[in-house]
């Protein structure tokens, strides 16, 4: 009975490919080219191991008139296979984006060889399914289902995610899971903080850097140290904003750190260039870590500023110009500044040009301001203002210099600065300044100095004897008389000569007082000049 089946069965299947070949001969002539891969090929021995025809005629026993027309044996219609098929549906291949695509787009009655319903490549050559690698396209699509995935989780499970939404929020089922973070802007551009493309750095290059997948809260976010746990940041021990990146750096735009005012908005400082300059606030080297500042010398390389004293014992960091103006030298040189005090030299840098930098440098000679006090003689200033510069009032006493002067100086002239004006050198007063009271007898014709002198060794030691310009034999009158030699008898070397007056010759003459009794002077008679 089954091999007369058999029998049967073959025959049937003969007659319907002899069938199928006249009917195929008679509407495809052989002078005519053949139409699309969808129409029967001419000889079922080409068709017969395809997919379609070895599950309907091997598999289910069916004859080719169940599904190809006898009198034209072309292509059936798609309403054939629902005719059978009526419970399988297909939304996925039925929707506008396949534009109707029938079941032997998938099914195949005409290959060469047995090919599977699967092969879904030979329509979507493009499909990247990425990141499901090797993974058969059945295991999340169900051709003959609705277009919906089946969930995540159904494989997923070892990936629990704190981020609200499905999966398919940030992923999707044919890309790269590489893009995925490319994707995060696209959502967070209105999030909270607002995250834009200034997240994107250097470094920073995506979210992914800082948060791992499925782990997107605060608490799980990579550390800033995971990448940076070597930067050395300024003052880290002392500042407490300096302790923690995100002091300075929002996370989501580290690029654009806030400025030191930020924090500092009192530290008004007039010091040329930003903060920076003086607080790097990365700096290379790790004992920065500790310190406030970098020290002044890193650009203030001249080594003489001010010997080995601290730039902050005249300077204030922020207030540099500020604080160099209003300090004064006094500040540490009390003694020295007490002691120019009143002097005209009170003013460090009158004679300090370089004052603050190098005081050390030679001040200018004194003849830049003193011109005038230069005299021959005395052109070594320090000669006689032994505290230069700091005490000129402090002088040698002139006897230093001019013992001889000052040992044979007469009484009432043992001050110099008598007769002396010291920048001068020269005598700068006249006798007659002083001896008022002297000036007849010989003042009127002869110098002082022709008796006098002021001191040694010049000039005569003591006024000579009258007869040294008065000798006896020249003079007049009754000058020659014996009783008359002795000059001072009659005569005061500061006064005016004697009026002959009868009172003063009766001081000698007392014999002669009743002589003319009315006579008023003795030389109308008694003649001492011719």
């Amino acid at each position: 009975m089954k091999r007369r089946l058999v029998v049967a069965l073959g025959v049937t299947l003969i007659a319907a490919g002899v069938g199928a070949v006249l009917a195929f001969r008679l509407v495809f002539p052989a002078e005519r080219a053949l139409r699309p891969a969808t129409l029967v090929p001419r000889t079922y021995h080409e068709v017969r191991t395809s997919a379609g025809h070895t599950a309907h005629v091997v598999d289910h026993g069916l004859a080719c008139n169940a599904c190809h027309a006898t009198t034209a044996f072309v292509a059936p219609d798609p309403a054939v296979c629902e005719g059978c098929h009526v419970q399988v549906e297909t939304p996925m291949h039925h929707s506008p984006a396949a534009q109707g695509m029938a079941c032997t787009g998938c099914h195949d009655f005409v290959g060469p060889e047995a090919r599977d319903a699967w092969q879904c490549e030979r329509c979507h050559v493009t499909a990247d399914v990425q990141p499901h690698g090797d993974a058969a396209c059945a295991e999340c699509h169900q051709p003959h289902e609705a277009a919906a995935l089946p969930v995540c989780s159904a494989c997923h499970a070892d990936h629990p995610t704190e981020h609200p939404g499905e999966c398919t929020t940030c992923h999707r089922a044919h890309e790269d899971s590489r893009e995925v973070a490319a994707r995060c802007l696209d959502c967070h551009r209105s999030g909270s903080p607002p995250i834009t493309a200034r997240a994107i750095t250097a470094g920073h290059d995506g979210c992914a850097t800082c948060h791992t997948g499925h782990a997107f809260t605060a608490d799980r976010v990579a550390g800033c140290a995971t990448c940076h746990g070597g930067q050395v940041t300024l003052a880290s021990r002392q500042a407490s904003g300096h302790r923690t990146c995100t002091g300075c750096h929002d996370p989501h735009a580290p690029a654009s750190p806030k400025t030191c005012a930020t924090c500092h908005d009192v530290v008004d400082a007039d010091h040329p260039g930003d903060c920076q300059a003086c607080h790097p606030i990365h700096p290379d080297d790790r004992a920065m870590a500790s310190a406030a500042a970098v020290g002044c010398a890193t650009c203030h390389t001249d080594d003489g500023h001010h010997a080995d004293a601290a730039c902050a014992s005249c300077h204030q960091p922020h207030a540099v110009k500020v604080s160099a103006a209003k300090l004064s030298c006094a500040t540490c040189h009390a003694r020295t500044a007490n002691l120019a005090r009143g002097t005209g030299h009170a003013a460090c840098a009158a004679c300090h040009t370089t004052a603050g930098h190098h005081p050390e440098a030679a001040p200018p000679a004194c003849a830049s301001c003193h011109q005038v006090q230069l005299a021959k003689g005395h052109a070594a200033c320090a000669d006689c203002h032994t505290n230069l510069p700091h005490a000129p009032a402090a002088t040698a006493a002139c006897s230093t210099c001019h013992a001889a002067q000052s040992n044979s100086a007469p009484p009432g002239h043992a001050s110099c600065q008598t007769c002396h004006q010291p920048h001068e050198g020269s005598v700068t007063k006249t006798c007659a300044s002083c001896h008022a009271d002297r000036k007849t007898g010989h003042a009127d014709h002869l110098a002082c100095a022709t008796c006098h002198r002021p001191h040694g060794p010049d000039g005569v030691a003591s006024p000579p004897a009258c007869n040294t310009c008065h000798a006896r034999g020249d003079l007049p009158g009754l000058h020659v008389l014996t009783g008359h030699a002795d000059c001072t008898s009659c005569h005061a070397s500061h006064e005016p000569a004697p009026d002959a007056s009868r009172a003063g010759c009766l001081t000698c003459h007392a014999d002669q007082r009743d002589h003319e009794p009315t006579a008023k002077t003795c030389n109308g008679c008694h003649v001492f000049e011719r």
